[in-house]
């Protein structure tokens, strides 16, 4: 079997856990019929975009398995696709399969509130906040930063993850591209106490963050 993930903080030559190994099933087999397959299929590609840097720690063919395995469990009902998923950091969370990668459902979240502040449709500010006990900045810049600069970044994931400090993450979009920043806890204090006020938000974040 092909190695299908790449944990943050393992080397990409030592072996898949053997939990996640099992939630593939036996090669050239699928256990869908021809339309549920196509179904299931747009749906993989769907929570792809939805949630890019999960893919890129599972691996496209273990992300595939997992996400038939979501769509399953919590069926698409919009009509449009982008507007599923915000079930799926949850449900990664209770994956016994998955649990070699703790982070993985935070790293999860911090995707979907990307995906959906460059899905917001008005030009106004956009800000959301969240916390991890995980350095998911870290982790997600290492997967979309600049290619000169990832490895840096998955140093200092390395590094931070054991510590298991808590990462104060702000995203927000500019030029309608999400990014994610970590700040200080007296920062991301300030930004809960004006959450109501956008405007105030970028143009202190602008000065204080960046």
């Amino acid at each position: 079997m092909k190695r299908l993930v790449t944990p943050l903080v393992h080397d990409a030559d030592e072996a898949l856990p053997a939990s996640v190994a099992q939630l593939l099933p036996p090669h050239g087999r699928t256990p869908y019929g021809l339309y549920a397959s196509a179904r299931l299929a747009n749906a993989s590609r769907a929570l792809g975009i939805s949630f890019p840097t999960v893919v890129a720690l599972l691996g496209d063919d273990t992300f595939q398995t997992v996400a038939y395995r979501f769509a399953q469990a919590s069926p698409h009902t919009h009509s449009d696709w982008g507007q599923w998923g915000e079930a799926f950091p949850a449900w990664l969370a209770e994956q016994v399969e998955l649990m070699a990668w703790p982070y993985l459902p935070d790293v999860a979240q911090l995707d979907w509130l990307c995906h959906t502040s460059e899905r917001t449709h008005d030009d106004a500010p956009h800000v959301q906040l969240m916390t991890s006990a995980f350095p998911v900045v870290a982790i997600w810049w290492a997967h979309h930063g600049p290619p000169a600069e990832r490895a840096t970044w998955m140093a200092q994931a390395k590094e931070a993850l054991p510590k298991g400090e808590t990462c104060h993450v702000v995203v927000h979009r500019a030029h309608w591209r999400a990014t994610a920043t970590a700040v200080s806890a007296d920062s991301f204090l300030s930004l809960s106490f004006h959450s109501n006020t956008m405007s105030l938000h970028c143009k202190w974040f602008r000065f204080t963050c960046i």
